[in-house]
């Protein structure tokens, strides 16, 4: 089942993350000591983003990290939390990137509401996001 994954690395216990993550907010700065909460609730994306690269495996869909090829799949985990910045949620090149204020119930919600949309998940957007990179 691994054949398909070139240049990924599955998390073990205590291990790295699973998949080809790009980019993480910076958390401590000088100017921005302290952790943001939506990167304190990086588990929930990071778990969302793992059953993602497993769905895609069971599928059999080749999964080639973006640091293997240009074009390769990765994944930008930026906060609008902690850089006080908009965070566009889409797909690249290769590279998703998902807004991990989003990973806060209430946030999502009021997206959601404010949307018109039925539904509104991590793994939805990951899902949406990687439908792309494979079209």
């Amino acid at each position: 089942m691994l054949e398909p994954w070139v240049g990924l690395q599955l998390a073990r216990p205590g291990g790295r993350t699973c998949g080809p993550l790009l980019r993480l907010p910076a958390h401590q700065t000088p100017t921005r000591p302290r952790r943001t909460v939506a990167l304190e609730r990086f588990a929930t994306t990071e778990e969302a983003k793992r059953r993602l690269i497993l769905q895609l495996g069971d599928l059999g869909l080749p999964i080639v990290s973006w640091d293997v090829r240009e074009g390769g799949l990765g994944f930008d985990l930026l906060s609008s939390l902690s850089n006080g910045q908009r965070v566009i949620i889409g797909h690249a090149n290769g590279i998703i990137s998902l807004d991990l204020a989003e990973s806060l119930d209430d946030h999502r919600e009021a997206l959601r509401v404010r949307l018109g949309e039925p539904y509104r998940t991590m793994l939805g957007h990951l899902r949406h996001e990687v439908g792309h990179y494979y079209q």
